[in-house]
């Protein structure tokens, strides 16, 4: 698999600089009505810095990118806390990645399809543990080089996002692995008028659904289908605990909730304190189709975006996560404070 993985990194990268220069070279589609279609307006290229790729919305473009950036997650360093191994580490964990947007040619089709966004990545995630009675100080570092590629199909009623990624981890300790992760993210209006019904799913909404209203919210279900090999090093893995590979599959869903200020001044405006928080929660459920095992994991974050630039935003965070690590299957329950910031 691992045989598999680098040519593949480099062969959508490839395609990325190919693609740059298709568009550079062919120049932008003719301009349609807004009756024909959507008003889209994308980058050609760019990059971004996210927690993971729960904080990547569907399509990045410049319209969506500035209504999903408030309710995503930044790469975070901080103070870790440790209740199962009764430990405390400084920690630093994120994915930057490049990108190209390739946008549809505009149609008047009902249902066509609505780009693509592909591109590098690397994800980090670095702890510094400290020294305990019972245990040394010690540092472990885990990168992730991979590439992502996602699409979408639909009309003005329904959208059907897919993104595949793949990567290849490898751990200070020696450890090697490699996965391969597909997610569905179906986007739809749900009908109602009330505020637990009247939401776009994967899109920001007030949550009654007017504009005096002083929350929103994104909730964001999917599937996800994770296919994990085990390669070399030291295995502790409890999702290769009896087998080199596991398939796991299951639902995950995630909800952020910010205030919502339809004005730009007062104590609701645009730079007030209120409209600078965030709460995030996201739950994960999957079963290993090759071993039968279960699991689970839940995230909860509260973030004040302090300051925010052209470049991104910085802010303080604290979370918690329990359950069991996406990256190992291995049971955790930890609380962090730190800084986080975007882009």
């Amino acid at each position: 698999m691992a045989n598999f993985i680098r040519p593949a990194f480099a062969v959508l990268v490839g395609l990325t600089v190919s693609v740059i220069g298709h568009r550079a070279y062919a120049g932008d589609p003719p301009a349609v009505s807004a009756a024909q279609a959507r008003p889209v307006s994308c980058d050609a290229l760019g990059w971004m810095l996210r927690l993971d790729f729960n904080s990547v919305a569907p399509v990045i473009c410049d319209s969506d990118r500035q209504g999903f950036l408030p309710y995503q997650e930044g790469a975070q360093v901080g103070v870790t806390k440790d209740e199962l191994q009764h430990s405390t580490s400084l920690t630093g964990e994120g994915v930057v990645a490049a990108y190209v947007n390739v946008m549809p040619v505009p149609t008047t089709a009902n249902w066509k399809f609505l780009g693509t966004s592909l591109g590098p990545y690397l994800q980090f995630d670095e702890t510094y543990q400290y020294a305990t009675p019972s245990s040394p100080s010690k540092r472990t570092e885990i990168l992730t080089e991979g590439a992502f590629a996602q699409f979408g199909f639909g009309n003005y009623d329904a959208q059907h996002y897919f993104r595949l990624r793949g990567g290849e981890a490898s751990s200070s300790t020696g450890t090697k692995t490699n996965s391969v992760i597909a997610e569905w993210l179906p986007t739809f209006a749900l009908p109602g008028g009330v505020c637990a019904l009247a939401f776009d799913l994967h899109r920001p909404y007030p949550c009654d659904g007017h504009t005096n209203t002083f929350v929103s919210y994104l909730l964001t279900p999917e599937l996800m289908v994770q296919s994990d090999h085990y390669d070399s090093g030291p295995n502790k893995y409890r999702i290769f605990l009896t087998d080199h590979s596991a398939l796991r599959v299951g639902p995950q869903v995630g909800l952020a909730v910010k205030p919502y200020c339809a004005s730009e001044s007062g104590w609701c405006g645009a730079q007030s304190v209120w409209s600078k928080l965030l709460f995030s929660a996201t739950y994960h459920y999957s079963t290993d189709t090759l071993s039968g095992r279960r699991y689970s994991w839940v995230l909860t974050g509260f973030t004040y975006n302090a300051l925010s630039g052209p470049l991104g935003s910085l802010g303080l965070s604290l979370s918690y996560g329990a359950g069991n690590s996406e990256t190992s299957g291995n049971t955790t329950s930890q609380a962090k404070v730190g800084l986080t910031l975007k882009h």
